[in-house]
């Protein structure tokens, strides 16, 4: 019988990575499998922005929440897009290219995310 050349199976059941191959197996009592954690920092996603005539509108994909779990503030010159659920976060700071008058509308459709802003 001809044995396998990466691996082969020990007395108790457990997986052996032959040296020569320059792999070792995970210490005793450790698995080799990696567990993925949630990212703890919120994220940020690219954000498109357009300096229209009048206004200045910007574009977000921000799928898969709910549109009151969206925040937007406008701070000076910069504008805040945040969410902060259980499950998922996201932040992003926006300098805009001029001085902003006021939020004129917020729309949310399909995990887009327009917000229009006069500008002075």
């Amino acid at each position: 019988m001809k044995e396998e050349p990466l691996k082969k199976v020990g007395e108790e059941g457990s997986l052996h990575i032959r040296r020569e191959f320059g792999v070792r197996p995970p210490a005793k009592g450790r698995t080799a499998v990696r567990k993925e954690t949630p990212p703890s920092a919120p994220q940020e996603r690219p954000v498109d922005v357009f300096d229209e005539k009048d206004h200045i509108k910007i574009i977000a994909e921000i799928p898969g929440v709910d549109e009151n779990d969206i925040k937007v503030d406008l701070q000076d010159d910069t504008l805040v897009i945040s969410i902060d659920i259980s499950d998922r976060k996201y932040h992003q700071e926006l300098k805009l290219p001029c001085e902003p008058k006021g939020m004129l509308e917020k729309t949310y459709r399909n995990g887009i995310l327009e917000v229009k802003i006069k500008k002075e």
